[in-house]
């Protein structure tokens, strides 16, 4: 007898991976399933490392921020933030040296209320804000 929990999961959209009886043979198994305006992602393997780019990536979330900055994620930490329609993006600076980026669009640098775009630096452990435009 199938139950509730099992019956949300029938003809979930089967990407990859080989499967016997149940089980996996050898070899990861991906499958989604639409719900509502989302998605979801079941990964069927021992989840290590390795894995992680190739599944952010096919979630298309391992550069969320790349239509906005492009930056090395080991340099900076990006966040983005809304507030009453308005978007703003954080850049972080954790290292003790001076760091480079792109700005992709125009951006209101908050600090100095001016416009700006392509190529910025933070100094050393410094921080910016921008609101979007």
């Amino acid at each position: 007898m199938e139950t509730q929990s099992r019956q949300g999961l029938q003809n979930p959209g089967y990407l990859r991976g080989k499967g016997e009886n149940g089980y996996y043979a050898g070899e990861a198994a991906l499958t989604e399933r639409r719900v509502g305006k989302g998605r979801v992602l079941h990964l069927g393997r021992a989840f290590s490392g390795n894995s992680l780019p190739e599944l952010l990536t096919y979630a298309g979330v391992l550069s969320p921020f790349m239509e906005l900055i492009e930056a090395d994620g080991s340099d900076a930490e990006l966040s983005l933030r809304q507030k009453n329609g308005r978007y703003f993006l954080f850049v972080l600076n954790f290292r003790p040296v001076e760091i480079s980026f792109i700005l992709k669009k125009k951006m209101r640098f908050l600090y100095h209320e001016k416009e700006v775009s392509g190529p910025q630096t933070l100094p050393a452990f410094g921080t910016a804000v921008y609101e979007v435009l």
